[in-house]
């Protein structure tokens, strides 16, 4: 069921508000209409990364997570036709109210040539050893210099009613990933609230 959710939210991620919102405002149709055509305008050829998170944060403030180091744990070729592979990593983050955080997780890509598809989950740890579970989605593609961008949605679930990830619980965060030919990766992550 939470990943019907998540494509749903992921189809509706063009949009990143909701149409309440844009009854309300007219700075964020304005918003929405400027992320549709950065989206629209985006060729496999180029990224504009740093528009995409400025209208991000115009709409939902600065970033709750960010990714501040990466390490791909492992990688293995699910299915040759069509191409799938199932990826593992680990990453350190700092997370607004809780501090430094480890993240773990596993996610399966599915390949065309227009992109791909990945489902992926996950723990998250605090340093004190709380953590909070996750489930996310995303669709990705190559620009013509080797970068990847990767645009998803991701579905936290505490299972502490206690503790500091208990404000998470069922909250959904919107994410753009980077992984660049270069090495650097980095992944801002915003609540939807």
């Amino acid at each position: 069921m939470k990943i019907f959710i998540l494509l749903g939210l992921l189809a509706i991620l063009t949009l990143t508000t909701t149409s309440a919102q844009i009854a309300n405002s007219t700075n964020l149709i304005q918003d929405v209409s400027n992320i549709s055509n950065n989206l629209t305008n985006l060729t496999p050829s180029s990224f504009n990364h740093s528009e995409e998170i400025d209208v991000f944060n115009s709409i939902f403030g600065k970033p709750f997570y960010e990714l501040t180091s990466s390490n791909n744990t492992g990688s293995e070729i699910i299915s040759s036709n069509p191409p799938v592979s199932k990826d593992s990593y680990t990453h350190q983050g700092f997370m607004q109210g809780i501090g430094n955080v480890t993240d773990q997780g596993t996610y399966v890509s599915t390949y065309s040539d227009k992109g791909y598809v990945s489902e992926g989950e996950g723990i998250i740890f605090s340093k004190d050893g709380q953590f909070v579970t996750f489930t996310s989605t995303d669709t990705g593609s190559a620009d013509g210099e080797g970068n990847f961008m990767y645009k998803g949605a991701i579905i936290f679930d505490s299972a502490e009613p206690v503790g500091i990830f208990s404000k998470l619980d069922n909250q959904i965060g919107l994410y753009i990933t980077w992984s660049g030919n270069n090495g650097t990766n980095w992944s801002k992550t915003w609540l939807w609230e």
